[in-house]
């Protein structure tokens, strides 16, 4: 005879589900946070090659 689940098991596979579910939001935060810096970086190093052409040029 099967027993039927009860209300704590249901309750724990939610937080399971939700535990994961925070952890995989928790690592896109993070790459987007580094995906951010890394383009911020990239932005800053464009402008400061643009400005070395403006001075050279001139």
């Amino acid at each position: 005879m099967q027993e039927l689940p009860t209300q704590a098991d249901f309750l724990a596979q939610e937080v399971a589900r939700l535990s994961k579910q925070n952890a995989d939001l928790q690592v896109a935060l993070y790459t987007a946070y580094a995906r951010i810096e890394q383009l911020e970086r990239e932005k800053g190093d464009d402008a400061d090659a643009l400005r070395g052409k403006g001075e050279n040029g001139d």
